[in-house]
């Protein structure tokens, strides 16, 4: 009989995961942390001061280009309003990357690193088709179907171009300075180009106490999902066999899924100028078709770990959603392995839980994007985060892709249209650098929520779901990931970037306050 005990090892919570009576079975130990989200989360007593705008926007007077005559006129302009920051007129200098680099106190080396993009892991593809066919219904309950449909390529980028987007990327601001102003990633073009909501559950990346594990509800209703033990099961059985300190994303995927591989690894990028997107590739076509019969041994997982007929697809999604977070949306620098932190929060989705992805995962990008910025060697940088959403955002306003003009498959997540290898179009550092200052205001709705007339929008709670994710991504706030012990937090200013929203550009003072880290209550009420 499995066995979820909580003990301390040098005033540390532990988790320990065993079997009751059998002393040949090793023992795996994992460190917890307090729950934020749950029946055991602290209650918290959150100020009514939320940092929230009053006002969303203001009208001012402003001297406005007009496109269509090249004249410039006098006209009733919207600004959007900022609550993080003080008003101060005084010009302030920002030191770049690039301009560091001039300056001899930073260098690019030979090559530059991956910063987490995804790699090829032989099965995922297959598993995932299956997961998709199976699971279509409870994945768009959680609003993550198209961007779980996302992961089913591999998305090639140009190591000039991310060069030199890094080189005019201000760590100070998190946008992108250019001649025309700020532009920026907003949590809206995440949601555009990923599928990742703005709205939902505060997402938690914990391991759960025994007690949480094996608790309920006054009601009987255990406290978590039941896959969530099976997935610590399986992590149990795959780091006791292998013989080493974690588990793999390759095992954890040989582990559940049996079905034979189909698809081989994409030759190694090769980067030349090329006059068109390639005939062939080796990525999946995007087609999901009817899943197939689980065979014998596909059972026998399901068998060995005790999971019950009724619960078997739903821990197979948990576990599958668990590797995707891992290695697809918030890798972090244990590269390849799978974070037990995250059964909690994927066998909930497995339910059709719905969380707030696209604001841990930009601040995981405008982190890393900070960390390779303030490196004196950034091919050094050890930086990781979900880089392909930012290969997504680059595709939607420059030309640096080979876009299809129509896809053959229905997905609302834009990064697909340049998914596959030899997509990226072919750079020099001069023509990237060229490439990135060429944008131009008429680029910048091109990710806008864009309507025919004026219309106003109440911030009432009751808004449709592309509303609410729209006005979130407005508000200036500051963006968290919790993961574990890792609590990042990264300022968040659309008013920098507006015009990406149709709106002037506004450009106040200093931040109010300057945070980077903070108090899991301060993390959760941001």
């Amino acid at each position: 009989m499995a066995l979820f005990s909580d003990h301390l090892i040098e005033g540390r919570q532990i988790l320990s995961i065993g079997y009751e009576g059998d002393e040949s079975v090793t023992q795996v130990d994992v460190l917890v942390y307090d729950p934020a989200i749950g029946a055991l989360s602290p209650r918290w007593r959150l100020s009514d001061d939320s940092s929230h705008p009053e006002e969303w926007y203001s009208e001012s007077t402003k001297e406005l280009f007009d496109q269509e005559k090249s004249v410039t006129i006098s006209a009733t302009a919207l600004l959007l309003r900022s609550s993080l920051h003080r008003k101060d007129n005084s010009s302030e200098h920002f030191l770049l990357l690039g301009d560091r680099i001039v300056n001899e106190d930073a260098k690019w080396g030979s090559s530059t690193p991956q910063f987490g993009e995804i790699s090829f892991i032989g099965g995922y593809w297959e598993w995932l088709e299956d997961v998709l066919a199976r699971n279509k219904d409870t994945l768009t309950d959680a609003k993550i179907y198209d961007a779980v449909f996302a992961s089913l390529f591999t998305y090639d980028r140009n190591t000039n171009l991310i060069r030199s987007f890094c080189e005019h990327w201000c760590p100070s601001t998190n946008s992108l300075h250019v001649p025309i102003g700020e532009v920026s990633i907003s949590l809206w073009d995440m949601r555009l180009i990923g599928g990742l909501s703005a709205d939902g559950i505060f997402y938690d990346e914990v391991v759960p106490s025994a007690r949480e594990l094996n608790g309920s509800d006054k009601r009987g209703a255990p406290l978590l999902p039941s896959s969530c033990k099976y997935l610590f099961l399986a992590y149990h059985q795959i780091y006791c066999a292998s013989g080493t300190s974690n588990v793999t994303t390759r095992e954890w995927v040989k582990f559940w899924f049996k079905a034979p591989s189909r698809y081989k690894e994409p030759p190694h990028r090769v980067q030349k100028k090329r006059s068109g997107e390639p005939r062939t590739s080796n990525n999946p076509t995007g087609f999901i078709s009817a899943p197939n019969p689980r065979s014998r041994d596909g059972e026998k997982v399901f068998d060995d770990l005790g999971i019950e007929k009724n619960m078997r697809e739903e821990t197979n999604l948990a576990a599958f959603l668990s590797c995707w977070l891992c290695v697809f949306v918030l890798p972090n620098k244990e590269v390849g392995q799978i974070r037990p932190s995250v059964f909690k929060v994927a066998s909930m989705m497995a339910r059709g839980e719905r969380f707030s992805l696209a604001v841990p995962v930009l601040a995981s990008i405008y982190h890393g994007l900070r960390e390779i910025t303030s490196s004196p060697s950034p091919s050094k940088c050890d930086a990781t985060f979900p880089i392909h959403y930012l290969y997504g955002w680059l595709g939607q306003y420059y030309d640096s892709y080979f876009l299809p003009s129509s896809l053959k498959f229905k997905c609302s997540a834009l990064m697909v249209r340049l998914a596959g290898e030899k997509k990226a179009k072919h750079f020099t550092a001069q023509e990237a650098c060229d490439l990135l200052k060429s944008i131009s205001p008429s680029n910048l709705s091109v990710l806008a929520l864009n309507k025919p007339k004026q219309l106003t929008i109440s911030d009432n709670g009751v808004q449709s779901d592309s509303w609410s994710n729209y006005l979130i991504s407005l508000r200036s706030s500051f963006l968290t990931l919790r993961r574990g012990g890792e609590r990042i937090i990264e300022p968040y200013s659309p008013h920098r970037f507006a015009r990406q929203f149709q709106y002037c550009q506004d450009i106040p003072g200093k931040l109010k306050e300057e945070l980077s880290t903070g108090s899991l209550e301060k993390i959760f009420q941001l």
